[in-house]
């Protein structure tokens, strides 16, 4: 009684006047009935209130199963990559880079501010990334019932993380029978092969319910040399692809240029080579083509298991429990190692510092070398193989129970998690064997080659021929210098979970409900480099391990009202509240809200907006990620870069130039011998959370009258995100430190007291940046029944309108800002305005098709990559303005257009008499080639774009 008073009250307060001069409804009475039908409530992603009605004031985008299946792919990550509103993210073209794992990134704002639940809970995330993205192709998709898609923040319903979207997927909840399904494709090359099993079984009574399913998977790999666009390093161009040849190139004391063989035919083990066979070495005819020997699109094989178990324990309380189980076998590869070795520091101070011996057996000049360049593709190239399994369990308590005639739900759960993977490298060299077995070699009496010296012989070692030309460096040779790595690496989430839902008053427009909660997690990871890869004694990078974690509470709680209902303009008006209050061990606390309306004025159209805060916490290779160092391009201020050497401090004030000198440089300006500065990067525990605010309002419309089974949607949506992680690059520390006079920026800089030459700078992730998002999205369906069958037409587009970013320049009041809408800067880094899917399918009795276009607009990018930029860029003489915003001060450089790109896929299928379904289809039908880039690193165009060819495919399921 007094519950209702209040609604009304409520109602009154916010509906104000309003109505004033409206005619007044009378109120109806209403129409009793001896039994009632219950409907079943539901909860939609982005809230935790389960309601009949499954339309809420936030944008939510899904598939269903059988839209997953008309897709012709087989695993969920790659599908999901195809979302109008997805950006480019991991997959498995990326193959230098890449480590096997396929992430989603919504608004590409980056995969790890997209959270990705499984039946409303988190799943595991990577382990290697240790970044809290999660590896979606690990999800078998034999599972999965639907998949929403929320495009919007929802932070105050499910915590980090979830600042550019939520991807939510749905398993099957029942399943009576048996079903088998097995699916083949390939490439119009012949390569590229997939296959795929699975096989699904249930049982379901009136307490109990039982799903298992087992699937395999299969990719073999698409090499680089086999499609034209990646068979060269830089597509269209003709050069130097890399001047470290199988047949070397070499320096000599006392001569100068440099050298290789006029004979490469390989000497064999023991025999010098002569040293008359020897010219000078030309570029580009010298030069060693490594594209060829990449993988394009890396191989993987996957092994899952799935099961589900629920039961009633009582009318009022069941056991629900899911179990995933996923192994995964994938590859890298990569062209041989090209080992570079010069005492005279020739090539920077982070090369490996060492000569060939004159005395070597194997060096017929009798001279040290002053430089050696020389590709081991004896090795058979650099590998990275991981090993890795998912273990996801999820099992809990729910039931419902009615107090004071309101009913409520609630479940409280257990959620475990863990990835833990093992990497293998193959084909790196130990670089300490590799300067012992070039310097002294001797032939012992008995005729064996042997490392140092007769008075000193380095047991073990076996001299190396870096002089035979290719094929010449012997399997024992190989054995010495090549060392197999191993990186071990895990992700472990542990949490708790409570929640109650339930109606709370009563309104004119219908019932308040409410949902609040409590969360637990306790997430850790590591990851441990190879002893070799951290002490810096292999030919790979330098990495340090990575070991932390951080354990967080968290509460919520959410309000919808439905304010008023069957009113003139107001055929329905309803308000969402929800906050969530966050306490971490790393950072402290935060608490985020949200306010959403959704507004009917008529029954066919539905106005919505929301306004949340959302936050991501920083993660555990944000924080911990251990050291490791690069060496950057940079210029000091203080040495007056491009300047005599007797007027460094030219262009800086008396200010900046006292500066540097109390920092330790001459009164003429600092000394820099090398322009490659040693700069450190690696986590910082003193991070704290990323903080967004995010915005939609939009309508839905559904006309029942004039056009039944149509509809669409149209939402604007803006997300600023503040103190985004980053590493501001060495750069911009320095000029920060001299230009700006950054306290902070100094103290991360190391210089030489004798010179004040730079040797040093740390550059350990920070909060320093931020971003501003901003575009729409339309949706539109239309469904209608004809003489000649069923259609259904699905049209999803993104339109991104605006992608600022601010970083710091080093100069006060003078930030970086610059806009990425339409630009191209490398793999992952593509920001197309416009992304739009149509799907058209069509059914008459057993007989199915499915036609879908893909649509990405146009990109400019970066031309001055280019060998010829005459010849390779659109525009030689363009200016790459960040849509209209100056970019650094940079001035005229030549552009690239990355045309628009239209794929068009095509499936049919037969549904057959007995139970089975016949499918087959064609990717990339028109054979539609990917825009060549420059500034991509590898295969000349960007990893989120079809591989070259078309993809034929056939699969067959059958229902017992």
């Amino acid at each position: 009684m007094h519950l209702n008073k209040l609604g009304g009250a409520i109602a009154g307060v916010l509906y104000g006047g309003a109505l004033l001069g409206l005619t007044a409804m009378p109120a109806q009475a209403q129409e009793s009935s001896d039994e009632v039908t219950a409907l079943d409530r539901i909860q939609v992603t982005g809230s935790r209130i389960k309601r009949v009605d499954i339309e809420t004031s936030q944008p939510v985008f899904v598939m269903e199963r059988k839209d997953l299946q008309a897709t012709g792919l087989t695993q969920v990550g790659d599908i999901l990559q195809d979302l109008a509103v997805a950006g480019a993210s991991l997959n498995q073209v990326f193959n230098n880079g890449g480590n096997g794992s396929t992430s989603i990134d919504l608004r590409e704002v980056g995969p790890q501010s997209t959270l990705v639940l499984v039946n409303g809970r988190r799943y595991a995330p990577d382990g290697r990334a240790l970044s809290g993205q999660v590896d979606l192709n690990s999800i078998p998709t034999s599972m999965i019932e639907r998949i929403e898609i929320l495009k919007d923040g929802a932070s105050t319903i499910y915590g980090s993380d979830a600042i550019a979207g939520v991807i939510n997927i749905i398993t099957i909840n029942s399943f009576d029978g048996m079903q088998a399904n097995a699916y083949f494709g390939e490439a119009s090359e012949g390569d590229g092969r997939t296959e795929a099993y699975d096989f699904t079984a249930g049982s379901s009574s009136d307490n109990t319910s039982i799903v298992v399913s087992l699937s395999y998977q299969k990719n073999e790999p698409i090499f680089a040399g086999d499609r034209a666009i990646s068979a060269v390093p830089q597509f269209g161009a003709d050069f130097c692809a890399s001047s470290t040849s199988p047949n070397g190139r070499f320096g000599l004391a006392g001569r100068s240029g440099t050298f290789t063989l006029t004979d490469p035919s390989p000497t064999g083990p023991g025999v010098v080579q002569n040293p008359n066979n020897i010219r000078p070495f030309s570029i580009p005819g010298d030069c060693y083509n490594f594209a060829p020997d990449n993988y394009l699109l890396t191989p993987q094989e996957r092994r899952a298991a799935y099961g589900q178990l629920r039961h009633n324990l009582t009318d009022d309380i069941s056991f629900r429990s899911e179990f995933v189980y996923n192994n995964r076998l994938s590859e890298q590869l990569l062209a041989a190692i090209p080992v570079t070795f010069a005492s005279s520091g020739l090539f920077g101070t982070g090369a490996v510092q060492f000569d060939v011996s004159p005395d070597s057996y194997y060096n017929p000049f009798g001279v040290a070398t002053t430089r050696v360049q020389r590709r081991l593709n004896e090795t058979g190239g650099r590998s990275f193989s991981q090993d890795v399994d998912v273990w996801h369990y999820a099992g809990g308590f729910e039931g419902g129970f009615q107090l004071a005639d309101r009913f409520f739900s609630w479940d409280v759960g257990y959620t475990f998690s863990q990835n833990r993977g093992i990497t293998t490298t193959g084909g790196q060299v130990n670089l300490a064997n590799v300067a012992n077995a070039v310097g002294p070699s001797f032939q012992d009496a008995q005729g064996n080659l042997m490392c140092g010296t007769p008075g000193a012989p380095i047991q073990g070692c076996v001299p190396l021929n870096v002089f035979g030309g290719e094929g010449s460096i012997t399997p024992e040779m190989l054995n010495y210098i090549t060392v197999t790595l191993k990186d071990t690496n895990q992700y472990k989430r542990i949490g708790y979970t409570a929640n109650i839902t339930g109606d709370l008053f009563d309104m004119q427009g219908g019932t308040a409900a409410f949902a609040a909660g409590y969360e637990y997690r306790d997430e850790s990871g590591f990851d441990l480099p190879d002893a070799f890869t951290a002490s810096g004694l292999s030919s790979g990078n330098i990495r340090q391990p990575t070991n932390g974690g951080f354990k967080v509470d968290e509460a919520y709680v959410e309000l919808v009202a439905p304010v008023f209902a069957g009113l003139p303009m107001a055929d329905a008006l309803e308000l969402s509240l929800a906050s969530r209050y966050s306490d971490y061990s790393t950072f402290g606390d935060t608490t985020n809200s949200k306010f959403g309306i959704k507004w009917k004025p008529i029954e066919d159209l539905v106005v919505r907006g929301n306004w949340s805060e959302g936050f991501r916490a920083p993660s555990i290779s944000d924080l911990f990620t251990g050291n490791s160092d690069s060496f950057q391009t940079i210029n000091d201020p203080c040495t007056g870069a491009g300047q005599a050497t007797t007027n460094r401090f030219d262009g800086l004030t008396a200010e900046q130039q006292a500066r540097c000198i109390s920092l330790g440089a001459s009164a003429s300006g600092a000394e820099q011998a090398s322009g490659q500065i040693r700069t450190t990067v690696g986590g910082n525990p003193n991070l704290t959370p990323e903080e967004a605010t995010s915005k939609t309002f939009g309508f839905v419309y559904s006309p029942s009258d004039w056009l039944e089974g149509f509809d669409v949607s149209l939402d604007w949506w803006n997300i600023e995100i503040d103190n985004v992680v980053t590493q501001f690059g060495g750069q911009v520390i320095l000029d920060a430190c001299i230009l700006g006079g950054s306290t902070r920026q100094c103290g991360l800089v190391t210089r030489l007291p004798s010179t004040g030459a730079v040797v040093g700078i740390i550059d350990t992730n920070a909060n320093g940046a931020g971003r501003e998002i901003e575009g729409y999205d339309l949706t539109a369906n239309y469904r209608f029944s004809s003489s000649v069958g069923d259609f259904v037409f699905t049209w999803d587009t993104s339109y991104l309108s605006k992608d600022t970013i601010v970083l710091e320049s080093g100069i006060p009041n003078n930030p970086l800002v610059f806009s990425q809408v339409g630009n191209y800067y490398g793999a992952g880094g593509m920001f197309n305005r416009i992304k739009s899917n149509l799907t058209m399918n069509w059914s008459m009795e057993n007989f199915g098709a499915t036609w879908g276009v893909r649509y990405r607009s146009h990109l400019e990018e970066d031309c001055t990559g280019a060998v010829d930029p005459d010849t390779q860029c659109s525009n030689p003489n363009g200016i790459f303005n960040q849509d209209g915003l100056a970019f650094n001060g940079l001035e005229r450089i030549p552009t690239n257009l990355l045309g628009g790109t239209t794929y068009h896929d095509l499936q049919l299928r037969w549904s057959a008499p007995w139970n089975g379904v016949i499918s087959g289809g064609v990717k990339n039908l028109f054979d539609k080639d990917p825009p060549v880039s420059i500034s991509v690193a590898n295969n000349s165009f960007d990893p989120a774009y079809d591989v070259p060819g078309r993809y034929y495919y056939l699969s067959y399921s059958q229902t017992f």
